[in-house]
């Protein structure tokens, strides 16, 4: 997964957590997936962040669609 973001997608490896990379998917506007890893207490977890600006350009159901496919093609 995270060599597809950031060979495939163009992603950076950025600081914070197990492993975090930042896509830039259009001007100024980012988009930061955030890996923990599983240990004896809690499960493996993603988290997706994205930039304020994001909700300016698309709708709420937009946002979720572009989500949706980033989600999807990192596991493809």
């Amino acid at each position: 997964m995270i060599k597809n973001l950031t060979g495939r997608f163009g992603g950076e490896l950025v600081e914070g957590s197990d492993v975090s990379v930042e896509l830039v998917t259009f001007p100024n506007v980012r988009v930061k997936f955030i890996f923990w890893f599983a240990d004896k207490e809690l499960p493996p977890e993603v988290t997706i962040l994205f930039d304020r600006e994001l909700a300016e350009i698309f709708t709420t159901e937009e946002i979720a669609a572009l989500m949706f496919f980033l989600a999807n093609s990192i596991v493809a």
